[in-house]
């Protein structure tokens, strides 16, 4: 996964990064809990990065525990 790649870098392409942050909070309502852990342990390893955690918390967005 992509989010893995980066984690705790900035996705240095910003559109790739809004498409990539989107993708991955769009998983977090996939029935699968697998795809849900694997897109929370994503987001939570791009928000070690200012840059994307920007992007992650847009919106109010708060990564679930």
């Amino acid at each position: 996964c992509l989010g893995n790649l980066f984690r705790a870098q900035e996705i240095p392409d910003k559109q790739l990064r809004t498409e990539i942050i989107a993708h991955l909070k769009a998983l977090l309502k996939d029935p699968d809990d697998w795809e849900k852990n694997a897109a929370k342990k994503a987001l939570k390893g791009l928000s070690q990065n200012d840059a994307n955690r920007t992007e992650i918390e847009k919106d109010g967005f708060v990564i679930p525990d």
